[in-house]
């Protein structure tokens, strides 16, 4: 699996140097631990996708089990199409997943199940998505304050800290 990872890797960093195409796989979405991961299948080996330019709310956070029970429905069992952007280290690859040639990242946006990041990269259109659907108040943006999933772990963290020390 590291092996692969690294081929990966080296793929995306060529490509970014050159005209390449970026690293682009498919498989079958196999599970879907929370509403931006996914384990795909591809030859005889599991590999976590964290979907690109999004961040779903996190366990405990009002709409977390909506925004996974959607990708759930999105892509449990089907057969994707990966077009990896980046990686996290041995922890999982980041990128673009396609159902059918739809986005699924653009699809939660759209939903109001998601928060647009540029943590790794921007993205013009789901940008526009994102604004779009907070315009429309729906999903996440029902509420009166959502909390970014980032914000939600530093405050989570801090609290750990301080019960730790206490």
């Amino acid at each position: 699996m590291k092996v692969r990872i690294i081929y990966i890797t080296l793929l995306v960093i060529i490509s970014g140097i050159g005209q390449l195409p970026a690293a682009k796989f498919k498989g079958w979405c196999m599970k879907i631990p929370e509403g931006d991961i996914m384990m795909v299948y591809v030859n005889k080996k599991m590999l976590t996708i964290r979907l690109a330019h999004i961040d779903c709310p996190d366990i405990g956070q009002p709409f977390e089990k909506q925004a996974t029970q959607f990708t759930h429905s999105l892509a449990y069992k089907k057969k994707v199409t990966v077009e990896i952007e980046s990686y996290a280290g041995e922890q999982y690859l980041i990128g673009r997943v396609f159902i059918e040639n739809k986005d699924v990242s653009m699809t939660l946006i759209e939903a109001g199940l998601a928060w647009y990041t540029k943590m790794h990269g921007a993205d013009r259109y789901i940008s526009k998505a994102f604004r779009k659907a907070k315009k429309k108040k729906i999903g996440i943006w029902s509420q009166d304050k959502p909390i970014p999933p980032w914000i939600y772990r530093q405050e989570k963290e801090k609290n750990k800290q301080r019960s730790e020390t206490d």
